[in-house]
């Protein structure tokens, strides 16, 4: 979770182990949030 505007691909390239879905950024409603981490727990 960052607040800053970053290159999630860049992230991604840097850490392969994470995917570029893996990011999020603050700025997203909590039932979004909670929505998109609990679908990719359930993965």
């Amino acid at each position: 979770m960052t607040a800053s505007r970053i290159n999630y691909q860049a992230l991604a390239d840097i850490h392969p182990e994470f995917g570029e879905e893996c990011y999020v950024s603050k700025d997203v409603p909590k039932d979004v949030f909670i929505n998109h981490v609990h679908s990719l727990l359930s993965e």
